[in-house]
C-alpha cells in the first residue's frame, strides 16, 4: 500500500526527473521517485545494520568473558 506525502525537491533535480525518467525505463515520474527512495532507505538500513554491529562488538570487546563450560571440562563424562 503507497502512502501519499508531499516532498521537496532541487528545481535542477526536477528537471533532469522530468526530462529522462523515460530513457532510465522507469514508467512515471513517480516510479522514478520511488525507486530512488528505496535505494536510499536499503542503504541507511545497511548503514543502521551495520553501526549496531559494531557497537554490539565494542560491547562484547569491554566485558570479561567467563568461560560457562568450565564445569564440565572437569567431569568425567559417560561413554557410550
Amino acid at each position: 500500500m503507497l502512502i501519499q506525502t508531499k516532498i521537496q525537491i532541487d528545481k535542477e533535480d526536477y528537471l533532469f526527473i522530468k526530462k529522462f525518467y523515460k530513457k532510465l525505463d522507469h514508467k512515471s515520474q513517480s516510479e522514478y521517485m520511488r525507486s530512488a527512495i528505496r535505494q536510499k532507505v536499503k542503504a541507511d538500513q545497511m548503514l543502521l545494520r551495520a553501526r549496531k554491529r559494531e557497537q554490539a562488538l565494542k560491547m562484547i570487546g569491554n566485558e570479561p568473558h567467563d568461560d560457562h563450560f568450565e564445569s564440565l571440562k572437569d567431569e568425567r563424562r559417560e561413554t557410550r
